[in-house]
């Protein structure tokens, strides 16, 4: 393939930046791979790094993780600015960033004077040939995807499991999902918020008194459940104002994947009926903190009004 001098990456997901680099660095069969960190290198040495006589090999590729772009100073900028319109032709630069400062004017000539690599992931077909030894079904994928809510890492991790746990039946189900992979309490919510956007308010009582059973805190999930119906109704107007589902995501500096299901699961909704929840949970959390009511009784009559 044709290479660049100077490529970029750039995300905040640490799962999608280690497999984009995987992928990238592994088709450069005839280069050494040298790596620094912004965070205990400096531009120069780097730079430097790069203007210096390869010995033992004829390429290089050079991985700047954390590359400090945004806190760039003007010389350093300089500096860099000069090699990016006239690298050098036997290696090659990876910078490595979490975001953009789109003030930065630096930054608008630094995206034009490299190559973007690609961060785009398909969980799916990394789950398939992870389990090329097992059997398991498109529908089971997508159960375990939607029941990590869609986090890279947490599924692969899991997965991992998962393969130990069916390792005699080669065979993964969504119930060794259900049996095996751990569940957060930010899963928990967000099962608990749909049994309410669906009105199924016995499913809700459940899921509510078994969170308390196992040593939740009525107020945090509260809290919790509150947040989430602040951020379908965030997703819902800046859809509605044009915004795109990964602008909507750093916008709101929330995983993707959670801006596709806000937005899967309030498309039946108007925005009043999300105001009027958001407003119920306020005055159940107001009249919990003057003494009014107490949390667990509150959120008891919440699920009943459904």
């Amino acid at each position: 393939m044709f290479l660049e001098s100077v490529y970029l990456l750039e995300t905040d997901d640490d799962f999608v930046r280690q497999e984009s680099l995987n992928r990238f660095l592994s088709s450069l069969n005839q280069y050494e791979i040298v790596k620094y960190d912004g965070e205990d290198t400096s531009w120069q040495r780097v730079l430097e790094d790069l203007n210096t006589y390869n010995f033992l090999v004829e390429h290089k590729c050079i991985v700047f993780e954390n590359a400090p772009v945004n806190t760039i100073s003007d010389a350093d900028w300089k500096s860099l600015e000069q090699y990016l319109n006239h690298p050098s032709t036997d290696n090659i630069l990876v910078l490595v960033v979490t975001k953009l400062d789109k003030r930065k004017k630096s930054n608008d000539v630094l995206v034009k004077l490299t190559k973007a690599l690609a961060t785009k992931i398909d969980i799916k077909d990394l789950v398939r040939k992870s389990c090329e030894e097992y059997q398991i079904t498109p529908r089971t994928i997508s159960y375990l995807i939607d029941y990590c809510l869609g986090d890279n890492e947490k599924i692969m991790t899991e997965l991992e499991k998962l393969k130990l746990y069916c390792y005699d039946s080669k065979e993964i189900t969504t119930n060794d999902i259900d049996e095996i992979v751990t569940k957060s309490l930010d899963d928990d919510i967000f099962t608990l918020v749909d049994a309410i956007m669906t009105n199924k308010k016995a499913k809700a009582i459940e899921l509510y008194q078994d969170m308390l059973l196992h040593g939740g805190d009525a107020k945090q999930i509260l809290s919790l459940v509150a947040n989430q119906f602040t951020l379908y109704y965030q997703t819902r107007v800046l859809r509605q104002d044009g915004y795109s589902s990964p602008d909507i995501a750093k916008e709101l500096g929330i995983h993707p994947y959670r801006v596709q299901l806000a937005l899967e699961k309030t498309y039946r909704y108007t925005d009043s009926e999300l105001l009027k929840k958001i407003s119920k949970l306020a005055e159940l959390d107001y009249e919990s903190k003057i003494g009014k009511q107490n949390v667990e009784d509150g959120f008891l009559l919440f699920f009943l009004a459904l």
